[in-house]
């Protein structure tokens, strides 16, 4: 082939290549979708509680339509695959959308893995791990979240007032600049103890979108803390109906410009006084509220008359309100020296660590036993199962070191006595069979040959709001490896407005710890889980093994409980009548009310407590659970165990810790579960009926599927009703029927 040949093929080429980079450049490639990942609120995440994951999507030039899932070890190292179920996550072009999910992240070291899929295809995936800027802090720190408040926190200072055990509680305090990661559900701020929200600036309170809201004042309601500042947008609030307003205590009356804190200065026995000078525009109003509901811990003037409560501390649901009638972020407090420690106080209030007197010494207890927290012995409390006698630590040691003794002397100097010691391979090999056969007849004659569920479930039921809130708590067994699927089941027409499950941890660094570093998994299993539905699939549970697994609901519910209470002033207590707000039995019954109790026994259906019958038998709170009666009326102090109480007795001490003595009296924190700890309401006022049963549930957990012959489901019911405050010359009631119940 001559060269013009070649010269020809070789423009041509060219010719072609440059006809295809102008095609190129005339019509661009498509724009596809962008993605990216946010984890946890601002970059924290805390170990054994739920997390928001948030995707953030750009879907381009075309719409994207697709699934995400989460990918994060739990609290045993298995995998679980969290989805949003059968929904799609789709964006029309040019748009952007930011998804939610929940999952709760396990030990540490920990690994969050996010997967895109469009058509079963992964088309994005991001890695969140130790290292890569976000912090995972323990299950028992104490975590405050500031929104909208730029007084600072000194974490120093509010760990010496909060902290019960600060070898096993740490402080953090985070300062939200950006509310678009306010999670948009309830249970993704459990982790938070304390929010200050601060409402001086209307931009950030117009940025927060209804959702973000809405789950902000939701987690109050069922449990949360929140110090509210609110005086120059509190008409504000209201007028434009944000859901923030009921969480002010009262009506909302006027605002002053011109007003003295002296009430505030005594109430923090201040160093200096608050400036008088009065900024236009910079300065806070003080907020005039009317019908005030809850505790004024300290009033102040306007002018030369009148007095109005600025500081108040109130309980909305199951939550708690230290309010201010002023803005910390305006002046004079902005730049007054106390402010700080005006925070700090409101953030501790009752919940101060050394509140309590130490009732007994013992601080060790719970380390002894593998736990710090009241939640490690109700797990290992429902870790016992009727004909399962687990294989302890001292038997093996036992065998082990019987073994080495046959082994070595007793098998030397017998057969040296008897001449025979080339006999020796022959009893070593005997003997190894023999200590081999032991453990397994053990396992296989200690071990029942039914799949068996124990739980506890926690019914709070808060007249007052129309709170409704469950709590359950399941340990699972199965004789033989499994792989079951779990489901909570409502037993009500009215479905919950929320509800999630998933695994549940032990905090602290003892075996099977969240905060222990190692561990090893007894089955290489992934299984998936759709918390929001009440879904887990496919979970592992080992050969003889168990998995520990809890869950939460809650929903309005209308009031129709009938009673009659009034405060009896003679005797520091309470009278009137309450009648059985269930249909069926309950059992150990108590009344509780500010520092005392009433106890009842058994109340049956349609049955009614008359407390002026019962006001010579009330008791004090600390002296019916720490003391006991012996021969001649005394009485002696009944110490706390972490091995042998009742499940009765420890579930009766998860709600009421603090007024039965906390930490001084138990000797574990009560800090994972804290929750469930409404030691407050007694505060204030509030009668509080407690009772529990073993045939009537509102709720449980069920398992299905790979499950060898019939389920063993033993499950304690407990029912607490909150009813409302009562001032020195109030009277409640309600004369309507119960309807709470099957």
């Amino acid at each position: 082939m001559d060269s013009g040949c070649w010269t020809s093929r070789i423009l041509l080429a060219f010719l072609c290549m440059a006809t295809a980079h102008c095609h190129v450049d005339a019509h661009p490639g498509h724009s596809g979708p962008t993605f990216g990942v946010t984890v946890g609120i601002d970059g924290r995440v805390k170990l054994g509680q739920w997390t928001q994951i948030q995707l953030h999507v750009d879907a381009g030039e075309s719409t994207f339509d697709g699934s995400w899932q989460v990918i994060v070890s739990d609290g045993d190292g298995f995998k679980v695959t969290y989805t949003s179920g059968s929904e799609l996550v789709s964006v029309a072009p040019s748009q952007q959308s930011i998804e939610s999910m929940l999952v709760r992240v396990g030990r540490a070291p920990w690994r969050i893995e996010v997967e895109v899929l469009q058509q079963d295809s992964v088309v994005y995936s991001k890695v969140v791990s130790v290292g890569s800027g976000i912090q995972a802090i323990r299950a028992t720190d104490y975590w405050i979240m500031q929104v909208g408040s730029k007084t600072s926190v000194n974490q120093l200072s509010i760990r010496r007032l909060v902290s019960e055990n600060e070898q096993i509680t740490d402080v953090y305090v985070t300062s939200l600049d950006d509310v678009q990661q306010l999670p948009i559900h309830p249970r993704a701020l459990d982790g938070i103890d304390v929010i200050v929200l601060g409402t001086s600036d209307k931009s950030q309170l117009d940025s927060m979108t209804e959702s973000q809201i809405v789950a902000l004042v939701n987690w109050v309601k069922q449990g949360g803390q929140i110090v509210l500042s609110a005086a120059r947008n509190a008409e504000y609030l209201v007028s434009s109906d944000n859901p923030i307003h009921a969480l002010i205590p009262g009506n909302i009356q006027e605002t002053h410009e011109e007003w003295i804190a002296t009430g505030i200065e005594n109430y923090i026995k201040a160093r200096e006084r608050i400036s008088s000078a009065r900024i236009p525009g910079r300065t806070s109003p003080m907020l005039e509220l009317t019908d005030v509901a809850g505790h004024v811990e300290a009033m102040d003037g306007v002018g030369d008359t009148g007095r109005i409560p600025v500081l108040i501390h109130s309980r909305f649901g199951f939550g708690k309100v230290a309010f201010a009638a002023v803005d910390f972020d305006l002046e004079p407090f902005a730049s007054w020296a106390d402010t700080q420690r005006l925070l700090h106080q409101m953030i501790a209030g009752e919940q101060s660590g050394r509140a309590n007197s130490e009732v007994f010494s013992d601080q060790t207890r719970g380390a002894h036993a593998g736990f710090d927290d009241l939640s490690g012995q109700l797990r290992s409390q429902l870790d016992h199962f009727d004909n399962v006698a687990p294989i302890r630590f001292s038997w093996i040691a036992s065998l082990l070191i019987l073994f080495i003794l046959l082994i070595g002397p007793v098998d030397y100097f017998v057969l040296k006595r008897l001449n025979r010691l080339q006999l020796s391979w022959l009893t070593f090999t005997t003997l190894v069979v023999i200590f081999s056969v032991v453990p397994l007849l053990m396992h296989s004659s200690l071990h029942s040959s039914t799949t068996s569920i124990r739980q506890v479930e926690v019914v709070d039921y808060d007249i007052q709001s129309g709170q409704l809130r469950g709590t359950n708590w399941a340990m699972l067994y199965a004789p033989e490896a499994s792989a079951v699927d779990v489901n909570l089941q409502i037993h009500d027409d009215t479905r919950p407005t929320e509800q999630i499950i998933g695994w549940h941890g032990l905090p602290g660094t003892g075996l099977g710890g969240l905060s222990r570093r190692s561990y090893q998994k007894l089955l290489d299993h992934e299984y998936q889980a759709n918390p929001v539905n009440g879904e887990l699939r496919s979970l592992p549970i080992p050969h003889g093994g168990t998995r520990y697994i809890q869950s939460r609901w809650s929903r309005q519910q209308q009031s129709t409980v009938r009673f009659e209470l009034k405060p009896d002033r003679s005797r520091i207590g309470i009278r009137g009548t309450i009648h059985n707000p269930f249909d069926f039995q309950l059992r150990d019954v108590l009344v509780y009310y500010r520092g005392r109790l009433y106890p009842v026994k058994i109340l049956e259906p349609d049955s009614v407590i008359d407390l002026d019958d019962l006001a010579g038998d009330s008791v004090s709170i600390q002296g019916y659970f720490t003391r006991v009666k012996v021969e001649g009326g005394r009485s002696r102090a009944r110490p706390w165990s972490t091995s042998d109480e009742s499940i009765v007795r420890l579930v009766q001490a998860m709600m009421f810790h603090k007024a039965v003595g906390g930490k001084s009296y138990t000797g574990l924190v009560h800090r994972y579960d804290g929750f469930m700890d409404l030691s407050h309401l007694l505060d204030t006022n509030r009668a509080v009926l407690f009772g529990w049963s073993t045939k009537n549930h509102q709720s449980e957990i069920s398992i299905s599927g790979n499950v060898s012959g019939e389920v063993v489901n033993n499950q304690w019911s407990f029912y607490r009703v909150s009813f409302p405050s009562l001032s020195s010359g109030d009277v409640a009631t309600k004369t309507d029927a119960a309807v709470l119940g099957d």
